[in-house]
């Protein structure tokens, strides 16, 4: 008669211990946006919506450059991360509110940038993605 052999104390350990979120389908290609570079995100504005699955300081910063402040505003307003904090800087420096900017600066641990916005927005670009 054969002895039943019991499996090791790790099979089955990790059981129920992930969960994938609702309207998450694992049959799609991954996500295509995961490797971005500035290039390929300045090549993403000629489209209608951001990169899916970027983060919202990214996304502000994308739909900033479309010309919509205040949805991007929107987007980071409410997150507390430090990189929408210096996203958040950075949209005030645009709107010319140099002490709103400087406060959210300091929540950044960034120095305040003083050269021209387009080289800032490419700056916190490269450095998010």
């Amino acid at each position: 008669m054969s002895k039943r052999h019991k499996p090791h104390p790790v099979i089955g350990a990790m059981k129920g211990t992930v969960t994938i979120a609702p309207g998450v389908d694992l049959t799609k290609p991954a996500n295509s946006y995961w490797a971005l570079d500035l290039a390929e995100f300045k090549a993403s504005l000629k489209d209608k919506e951001p990169p899916r699955g970027i983060a919202p300081a990214l996304q502000a910063l994308w739909w900033v450059k479309k010309g919509d402040w205040d949805k991007a505003h929107r987007m980071v307003m409410d997150e507390g991360s430090r990189e929408a904090a210096w996203v958040h800087a950075y949209l005030h420096r645009v709107e010319g509110d140099d002490g709103n900017a400087g406060y959210w600066y300091r929540q950044a641990r960034r120095q305040p940038a003083r050269g021209p916005h387009e080289a800032e927005w490419e700056t916190i670009v490269a450095t998010l993605l």
